[in-house]
């Protein structure tokens, strides 16, 4: 992609990955094929997602971001039609008011818009500083989780976090300056 990967970049894409270790910690969970499974999908769908914003940068230069989301989502929901067809008719239950306006804030808010900021992100600043943020993927799952179902913040949780945010910044080539009039935070 021409996009230069110093090795401030590349150690902060190796910095990241150790942060979301720490973050996530060893698991008291047996291993099983399953897990192994579990595993290799969660690393084979970040390879691709890596794969997607190379492909999206190289291969939709000038599309408007508008247009690309709207094309994202028309096809993703045009592959989800069927089973979502064949689930509703197979169900005798009936669908609530809340579970609606959930799938439509769901798509609307954590969807659509997100994607029209991906591919505005994509075009504007490239691949690898727009998909540095699913770094930060776990560190919501840590906060949320906290938050909402008062799971437990570890000492190592926090520390992955702060590790995750400073690959963040090397990735991203934050500098921070000392601020005066003449100058300021270059991003």
């Amino acid at each position: 992609m021409k996009e230069s990967l110093s090795l401030r970049k590349w150690f902060g894409i190796m910095m990241g990955i150790c942060g979301v270790v720490i973050l996530v910690g060893w698991s008291s969970m047996p291993f099983t094929t399953e897990t192994l499974i579990a595993v290799c999908l969660a690393v084979l769908s970040t390879i691709s997602y890596g794969f997607a914003g190379v492909y999206a940068k190289k291969a939709f230069t000038g599309v408007p971001p508008l247009l690309l989301a709207t094309g994202q989502q028309a096809g993703a929901s045009l592959l989800l039609l069927p089973f979502t067809l064949t689930h509703l008719l197979a169900s005798t239950s009936s669908i609530s008011a809340v579970a609606v306006w959930s799938v439509i804030g769901l798509a609307l808010f954590c969807t659509a818009i997100a994607y029209l900021l991906y591919f505005y992100l994509i075009d504007s600043i490239g691949p690898t500083k727009t998909l540095s943020v699913t770094f930060l993927i776990p560190v919501f799952g840590m906060i949320w989780g906290s938050f909402f179902l008062h799971e437990q913040v570890t000492v190592g949780m926090v520390i992955g976090l702060l590790i995750i945010l400073a690959s963040v910044f090397l990735i991203s080539d934050i500098r921070l300056q000392a601020l005066s009039p003449h100058k300021r935070v270059q991003m």
